[in-house]
């Protein structure tokens, strides 16, 4: 699922004022959460890193059927800075679950990073 794709379907589900930008911003901040928290933390390529979303055609990190994720987490975005908390507190519900889901999906189909490559606080 691409960017515009989440945003187009977002808007249509819950008509709101905030600009395209705002939303493409919140998008980018979730897709590195889960590269920092999902995929960076099973194995990879040496020196792998997340790349931030350049355009609304670039292509979500998280593949179907699991990527209602991100119609969750911008309606939930949407309802908090509407102050909307009811609505947020069921979008986030909605989110939690879709991305444990996932979570539990990618720990299934994809080896843990060994300990050496793994950050050290």
């Amino acid at each position: 699922m691409t960017v515009n794709q989440v945003i187009t379907l977002v808007d249509e589900l819950e008509p709101n004022q905030f600009p395209e930008q705002q939303k493409f911003t919140w998008l980018d901040r979730l897709d590195g959460q889960i590269f920092n928290e999902v995929i960076y933390t099973h194995a990879h390529e040496e020196g792998a890193h997340y790349t931030p979303l350049s355009s609304g055609d670039d292509e979500l990190l998280v593949p179907f059927p699991y990527d209602s994720i991100y119609n969750y987490w911008l309606q939930a975005m949407i309802a908090l800075e509407n102050g909307e908390s009811q609505k947020y507190l069921v979008n986030m519900e909605l989110f939690n679950a879709a991305y444990t889901n996932y979570l539990h999906w990618y720990n299934r189909n994809h080896n843990p990073a060994s300990c050496r490559n793994r950050l050290r606080f």
